[in-house]
């Protein structure tokens, strides 16, 4: 047998390995990064504190674009950047936006709520007034007597004759229609998985002109919803007078 020349053995390596890898391009890891904090940014509907997640992605995406177009060897994922980029800005500027709505509308029912509250002080439905305090209700709920349900009439009177020797509801009551209420100001508006909460500052005005006396009246109302109707209740948490005002209240009523 003739032995086989180095020059006539087959290659031990295919020719396309032989070839230098010059096509081979690298997937951004940052493109990848910003894709998926895209996606996962419309937790940024949930709650302010996830607004981070975006504005995460807006970073990773345009640092992974950077890096893409002066990258050396070019690298790929531009198109998963831009797709990461677009779904956290979209989401990055609805979160703030359904926020500030939820915040308007909650604020929105406070008032309404609030109004209930004083104008059942000043027309004396002390009764009407007690619902909104004693427990979360709804609209169509507390304009039902409190005693007709189910709690004995003793103790709803008692309830009531305690709530109305207390400030500032005994001075409203006692001043009925002359106190005239207007809102001031939100102090803070607070929310977790199962309520929301509005704290805010009313002024209550006796008299005209030189002789108006004022003060002011501070109100914590809580919104909750029923799981069963799926309706939303709200409760007047608190009801107190501003004792030490600051100056800034003050002010306000000159």
């Amino acid at each position: 047998m003739a032995p086989i020349s180095p020059s006539s053995a087959p290659d031990a390596r295919p020719r396309d390995l032989e070839e230098p890898l010059d096509d081979y391009r690298p997937v951004s890891g940052f493109a990848v990064a910003g894709l998926l904090l895209g996606l996962g940014s419309v937790v940024a509907l949930i709650h302010p504190v996830l607004w981070v997640v975006p504005l995460c992605g807006v970073a990773a995406t345009w640092y992974a674009l950077r890096q893409i177009a002066i990258g050396s060897p070019p690298l790929l994922g531009r198109k998963a950047a831009l797709i990461g980029l677009t779904l956290s800005l979209i989401f990055g500027l609805s979160g703030p936006l359904v926020n500030w709505a939820h915040r308007r509308a909650l604020r929105a029912q406070a008032l309404e709520v609030a109004a209930e509250w004083f104008t059942a002080w000043r027309e004396n439905r002390p009764d009407y007034a007690i619902r909104l305090s004693q427990r979360s209700t709804t609209k169509a709920g507390r304009d039902r007597s409190p005693l007709a349900e189910s709690d004995s009439r003793d103790r709803l009177l008692g309830s009531l004759r305690k709530d109305v020797h207390e400030q500032p509801a005994d001075l409203l009551l006692k001043l009925g229609k002359q106190a005239h209420v207007r809102f001031f100001q939100n102090e803070s508006i607070w929310w977790d998985d199962a309520n929301e909460g509005v704290r805010d500052l009313y002024v209550v005005t006796v008299g005209q002109g030189s002789d108006a006396v004022s003060f002011f009246v501070r109100l914590g109302l809580l919104r909750s919803q029923d799981r069963a109707t799926g309706e939303w209740q709200w409760q007047i948490t608190k009801h107190e007078f501003v004792t030490f005002p600051d100056a800034q209240l003050l002010d306000a009523l000159e």
